[in-house]
C-alpha cells in the first residue's frame, strides 16, 4: 500500500462506516490526533499503524473498493436477520418508537442551555474549517496523559501558534499524570492564562480541565483556561 494513498482510504473508509475520528482512534488504540493527521496528510503514518488501522476497518490494500461492497453486503444481511413473516410488524414498530424518543430527545434539547459546550475527550482536540483553518483547539489534561503525550501535546500546539508552559507536574507509578500546573498563551494575540489541578487520578478523575482556543467567526468566547467545560 502506499502510503500516500492510505490518508484518502482511511477517509473513505471511515465515511462509508459511518465512524467519527474519534471512534476509529478508540477501536484502533491511538490516539485521534494519529488519525486526524493521517486523513490531512499531515504525516505519513509507518507500517504498524497502517495495519492496525487496516485490521479495525477491513481495509484491503489490493481492492479497497472490496470495502464498500463487503460492508453493504453485511448491513444488508444484518437487516433482514429476522424472520420473514416478522418484518414488517418489527419495522413498524421499531420505527414508531425511534421517532417518539428522537422527538423526546430533541424537545429536551431545546429545553436545556444551548451554549452549554461538551467536554472534548483527553489529550488535543483540533477542529478545522472548510479551508482546512483551525477553526477551535481543546486541550484536555486527565489521568489518561503520560510525559510522553503531554510533550506531543506541546509541540503540536506550537504548530498552531499556542505557547504552553508546564510548571510543574506529577505523575503516578504508572507514569500518567495526577497533578498539573499550567500556562498558554496564544501567540498572534498574545492572550492567555493559567490553571492548576490536582486529584487528576481521584478526586478530580470525573472533571476535565485544560484550555480552548475558539476562533469561530461567532464564538462568545475566543479562549478559557480551567474547567472550562
Amino acid at each position: 500500500m502506499k502510503e500516500m494513498d492510505f490518508s484518502v482510504k482511511l477517509t473513505e473508509t471511515r465515511k462509508i462506516k459511518g465512524l467519527t475520528q474519534e471512534e476509529v482512534a478508540e477501536r484502533c488504540n491511538l490516539n485521534v490526533r494519529t488519525i486526524q493527521r493521517i486523513e490531512s496528510g499531515q504525516v505519513n503514518p509507518r507500517a504498524h499503524t497502517i495495519r492496525a488501522i487496516s485490521d479495525v476497518l477491513e481495509i484491503n490494500p489490493s481492492n479497497p473498493k472490496e470495502v464498500e461492497d463487503r460492508s453493504f453486503i453485511w448491513h444488508i444481511k444484518d437487516l433482514f436477520n429476522f424472520k420473514t413473516h416478522k418484518m414488517r410488524k418489527f419495522t413498524v414498530l421499531s420505527s414508531s418508537a425511534l421517532l417518539i424518543l428522537v422527538s423526546i430527545f430533541f424537545i429536551s434539547g431545546s429545553i436545556q442551555a444551548q451554549s452549554k459546550i461538551l467536554a472534548p475527550k483527553s489529550g488535543l482536540t483540533i477542529t478545522y474549517n472548510e479551508d482546512k483553518s483551525v477553526k477551535r483547539i481543546d486541550a484536555v489534561y486527565t489521568n489518561e496523559l503520560t510525559l510522553d503525550s503531554l510533550i506531543e501535546i506541546s509541540e503540536e500546539l506550537m504548530e498552531h501558534g499556542v505557547i504552553v508552559n508546564y510548571r510543574s507536574m506529577a505523575f503516578d507509578k504508572t507514569g500518567h499524570l495526577t497533578s498539573i500546573e499550567c500556562e498558554m498563551k496564544v501567540k498572534e494575540t498574545e492572550t492567555g492564562g493559567g490553571f492548576s489541578v490536582k486529584g487528576l487520578d481521584t478526586t478530580n478523575k470525573k472533571h476535565h480541565f485544560g484550555f480552548y482556543v475558539n476562533n469561530s467567526k461567532d464564538a462568545k468566547d475566543r479562549s478559557c483556561t480551567g474547567a472550562c467545560w
